[in-house]
């Protein structure tokens, strides 16, 4: 738990440094949301019980200056269970039912990459980045005394080739394919909407 608070604070620490870094230059600042699909080792996946892919989201930031992107944030897997669970609990009235688990994952990433203008509109970019798994579990949701399975999926490095549509000044749509260097996610296919602020 110690490891993992402190890769955190890291992660966060480093992402706020080069964003504040740059915070005196000319260079534009992204609010960005993606939704995306990755493919998990097999092998893993089948002792873990879920399926070998699950849906993405990350929410971040995005800071551009002049062709470098620096990006940072949190994201989260929603897997496809196959060994979920149904409890009996009581709600806060005294109210009984059964309630049904799910699997999901926290994460927290980091990257940088190169970006090159092929128009005025068209951009293709390289990144490279860092993505940890911070929590990742079978549970019910809101329950403090029903049970809880560990589903040990680690991320890791990987690189991001993306092509980009710039929509007029304020608002950025991305392809992205991510290849996974370490870890248990092999590859992940994401579209990227970033709002310029």
């Amino acid at each position: 738990m110690v490891t993992i608070k402190n890769t955190i604070r890291n992660i966060v620490a480093l992402t706020t440094l080069c964003f504040s870094g740059m915070a005196h230059a000319a260079g534009n600042t992204y609010l960005v949301v993606e939704f995306g699909q990755i493919k998990i080792n097999e092998q893993v996946a089948n002792v873990e019980g879920i399926n070998n892919s699950a849906n993405r989201i990350r929410v971040g930031a995005q800071k551009k200056y002049v062709n470098w992107n620096f990006s940072g944030g949190l994201g989260g897997f929603l897997y496809s269970d196959r060994q979920g669970f149904s409890q009996n609990v009581v709600d806060q009235f005294g109210n009984q039912s059964t309630a049904s688990s799910s699997s999901s994952a926290t994460n927290v990433y980091f990257d940088v990459g190169y970006s090159y203008a092929l128009s005025s509109e068209f951009l293709v970019n390289l990144q490279t980045g860092y993505e940890h798994v911070a929590s990742s579990s079978r549970k019910i949701a809101n329950c403090q005394s029903c049970s809880k399975v560990t589903i040990n999926v680690k991320a890791g490095t990987y690189i991001a080739p993306r092509i980009a549509y710039q929509l007029g000044r304020a608002l950025k749509l991305s392809l992205v394919y991510r290849q996974f260097l370490s870890g248990d996610i092999k590859s992940d296919l994401a579209f990227n909407m970033a709002w310029r602020f």
